[in-house]
């Protein structure tokens, strides 16, 4: 006989996701494509589920979801000419780049 090795794992995790919020997470996620934090203002907001953004993060890196592609929020944002709050003014023949505060102070 002699000894055997044992099973070096935890034999149960008490403390995690329930298997109907991994499923809510990942229905969610291929419905709307959010990333964690926009998941996680989703079940707060329509479902009164609360999960921390890492473990959202988480579960989508065990069920291999791919990451959230920012095409669309790029080509956005080139479009509308918008960078860091800076805007283009023109002032006579010359253009100047006024932040937000310098909008405020001079009225643009």
């Amino acid at each position: 006989m002699g000894l055997h090795d044992g099973h070096r794992g935890p034999r149960h995790r008490p403390f995690t996701t329930p298997p109907h919020i991994v499923a809510l997470i990942l229905e969610i996620r291929r419905e709307r494509q959010y990333g964690p934090l926009r998941v996680r203002f989703f079940l707060e907001r329509y479902h009164q589920v609360y999960v921390s953004a890492p473990t959202i993060y988480r579960i989508l890196k065990q069920h291999r979801v791919p990451r959230v592609s920012l095409k669309r929020y790029r080509t956005r944002r080139v479009d509308l000419g918008i960078r860091r709050g800076l805007r283009r003014v023109s002032r006579g023949d010359q253009r100047v780049l006024f932040s937000r505060r310098q909008r405020c102070l001079w009225g643009h």
